[in-house]
């Protein structure tokens, strides 16, 4: 009884957790010029996101491996556009 009790708030726990948006492997997949969608469509959705004033996207940043070392990809863009990703940043874009 108690193993299977175990069990079962194993797996609600495991149910409550966020999945993983990315990995590295995912983030070298994002190339300069991908619109924001298209990274989603890589990456999932960000955790965070950096909005200059004007409403533009800055950067977005995708969580991945949050169960035993967070990490995070940061994808920058002007225009709309990927400038450049870059992988296995401690925090989110500006923290």
């Amino acid at each position: 009884m108690r193993a299977r009790l175990l069990a079962v708030a194993g797996l609600a726990l495991a149910a409550c957790a966020p999945a993983p948006s990315g990995s590295s492997s995912d983030a070298n997949r994002v190339r300069a010029g991908m619109s924001v969608r298209e990274v989603v469509d890589v990456l999932g959705p960000a955790g965070v996101w950096d909005v200059a004033r004007d409403g533009t996207i800055r950067c977005s940043a995708h969580i991945y491996g949050e169960m035993t070392d967070p990490r995070w990809v940061h994808v920058l863009y002007a225009d709309n556009a990927v400038t450049r990703a870059t992988d296995g940043h401690a925090s989110p874009c500006g923290r």
